[in-house]
């Protein structure tokens, strides 16, 4: 007992550095804005929450940031994802419709539960105004439904190509890529920290799939492949631009 929690507490030291998580050059947001925001006399009482808060200290400068920068939203943020949950019956019913087996059903569903949180989460968090306590809270749950959506949206997939032990090896691979996120996500500050090393992680944790790449190239064929490859291509394009917004 006396060895997890020294890991854990290494764990929650490690993912809390300051270093790691450091905001310089991920926000535009600087002292002058901070004051400027603080002296305001015309804020709503969200903001007004928030800065009590941080005057008497129970959230730090980084969280501050992080909700002052919630206003900045560019064009599509939330948008894309408000338009999957309302069609969301739609994609489910199709991606069950498909599975013609129990089997087939019992790992679609994962997937659909995976990826369901990550839209509803995103869909929460963009679309409506929140408590700063709410807020916090929801942005982790944003941030752990990506770890879902990386892990568990192509378990189908994998679920018919490969035989019973590759299956229990990848299950067990993103099981603990999803408990890792679990970790990080609700024990560290990596939420209110660096874009640049969020996008890195979470590109990182969907890089595992590349381990089973010969399995792919064997057992899919063409036109599937390319559509996988391009979909990982299209993954890794968000996640550079995410961690270039400011």
């Amino acid at each position: 007992m006396e060895f997890y929690k020294n890991f854990f507490s290494h764990f929650t030291n490690t993912f809390n550095s300051e270093y790691i998580f450091n905001l310089k050059g991920s926000t535009k947001i600087d002292d002058n804005e901070i004051a400027s925001f603080i002296k305001s006399n015309d804020l709503c009482e969200n903001d007004k929450k928030i800065v009590e808060l941080y005057i008497e200290k129970k959230i730090n400068k980084i969280m501050l940031i992080k909700y002052m920068e919630r206003k900045n939203k560019t064009l599509f943020r939330g948008k894309i994802h408000l338009m999957l949950v309302f069609i969301s019956p739609l994609w489910i019913f199709y991606m069950l419709y498909l599975s013609k087996t129990l089997t087939a059903r019992i790992f679609t569903s994962i997937a659909v539960l995976c990826i369901f949180f990550n839209f509803f989460a995103s869909f929460l968090l963009h679309n409506f105004e929140w408590k700063p306590k709410f807020f916090f809270i929801i942005e982790k749950m944003d941030h752990f439904g990506i770890f879902l959506m990386i892990s568990g949206s192509l378990l189908p997939v994998q679920a018919l190509l490969f035989n019973k032990i590759k299956l229990l090896f990848f299950i067990s691979l993103q099981f603990f890529a999803i408990l890792f996120g679990c970790l990080i996500v609700f024990f560290s500050c990596f939420s209110s920290g660096n874009r640049f090393i969020r996008s890195l992680i979470f590109t990182i944790a969907g890089l595992l799939h590349i381990i089973f790449i010969r399995d792919y190239v064997s057992l899919l064929y063409g036109k599937e492949f390319i559509l996988l490859i391009l979909l990982g291509v299209l993954y890794i394009i968000g996640a550079v631009i995410y961690s270039n917004i400011t």
